[in-house]
């Protein structure tokens, strides 16, 4: 398993302790590109298919579960 399987195996398992770093690493790895970034939302194109992240804030040290869970199934689509 490369570490990019196992990242996603641990989000897929537990979508509560993620950070954005890593949210973000993985949604460049799929082709995505970062077109805008305003305040604490982040935006990543790929072709006609967008995705909206909010960066954490405050005390806050991970993304929201349903945040991730957007993503994955976001990157799932082909």
């Amino acid at each position: 398993m490369t570490k990019k399987e196992k990242l996603l195996a641990r989000m897929i398992n537990n979508p509560k302790n993620v950070r954005f770093e890593e949210l973000e690493g993985l949604i460049l790895n799929h082709g995505y590109e970062k077109a805008a970034g305003k305040g604490s939302h982040n935006t990543y194109v790929k072709g006609d298919k967008v995705i909206t992240l909010v960066r954490p804030h405050g005390s806050k040290k991970f993304c929201h579960p349903l945040d991730v869970k957007g993503v994955l199934e976001a990157l799932e689509e082909k």
